[in-house]
C-alpha cells in the first residue's frame, strides 16, 4: 500500500477494512491522517454522539488514537479517552457506558511496528464487512476532493463553512504535530 499524506492525497485507495478494521505498518498502511478520517466518518456519517476510545502499549498508539480523536472531535462526537485497555474490556465498556461506539487502537497480535483500528458497535460487537465498506466509500468519496473540501462536505447540517475549515485545520494540524513523535 502506499502512504497518504494528505486527506485529498488518497486517490484510489486499497481496500482498508479486513475482517477486524484497519491494519497495517504505521505510516505506510495507517497513518494519523487516515485515522483522523475513520474518526470523522464515525462522528458524523454513522451520528456517534458517544464514543470511547482506547489503545493498547504500541508507541505508535497514542498519535493514532490523537488523530482519530481529532477526526471524532470535528465531527462534534463526545469523546471519551479510556487510555490503554484490552480489547475485551472497550467493548465491555462501550455497551456499559451506552456509548454509541468504540474504538481499540491495536493490532493485536502483529509485530509492533503495525497497529490497526477496531470499531464496535454500541451492543459490544464489531463493525461488520457491511459497515467496514460503508467507512471505506466515505474516505474514498472523500479522497477525491481538496482536504477543505472535504471539510466543508464533512460539515454538520447548519454550521459555517469557516467554521468547518477551523476545524479541520485545526485536526490536520494537531495530527501533523502528533506524527511528528511516531518512529
Amino acid at each position: 500500500m502506499r502512504q497518504f499524506d494528505t486527506i485529498g492525497d488518497m486517490g484510489n485507495l486499497p481496500k482498508l477494512f479486513g475482517s477486524s478494521g484497519v491494519r497495517g505498518l504505521v505510516n505506510v498502511d495507517l497513518t494519523p491522517v487516515l485515522a483522523l478520517e475513520i474518526g470523522m466518518t464515525i462522528a458524523i456519517f454513522f451520528r456517534a454522539n458517544i464514543v470511547l476510545v482506547c489503545r493498547d502499549t504500541r508507541s505508535s498508539g497514542k498519535t493514532l488514537a490523537d488523530a482519530l480523536v481529532s477526526g471524532l472531535l470535528s465531527g462534534r462526537a463526545n469523546v471519551k479517552d479510556m487510555e490503554i485497555l484490552p480489547t475485551p474490556t472497550m467493548a465491555f465498556l462501550t455497551h456499559r457506558m451506552d456509548a454509541d461506539a468504540g474504538v481499540m487502537i491495536t493490532a493485536s497480535h502483529n509485530p509492533p511496528q503495525n497497529n490497526g483500528t477496531k470499531i464496535i458497535h454500541s451492543d459490544s460487537k464489531a463493525y461488520g464487512k457491511q459497515s467496514g465498506k460503508a467507512i471505506e466509500r466515505i474516505i474514498e468519496d472523500n479522497s477525491r476532493q481538496s482536504s477543505t473540501e472535504a471539510a466543508i462536505r464533512l460539515t454538520v447540517e447548519g454550521e459555517s463553512l469557516r467554521t468547518a475549515k477551523k476545524i479541520m485545520e485545526k485536526g490536520v494540524m494537531l495530527v501533523e504535530q502528533s506524527a511528528g513523535k511516531v518512529k
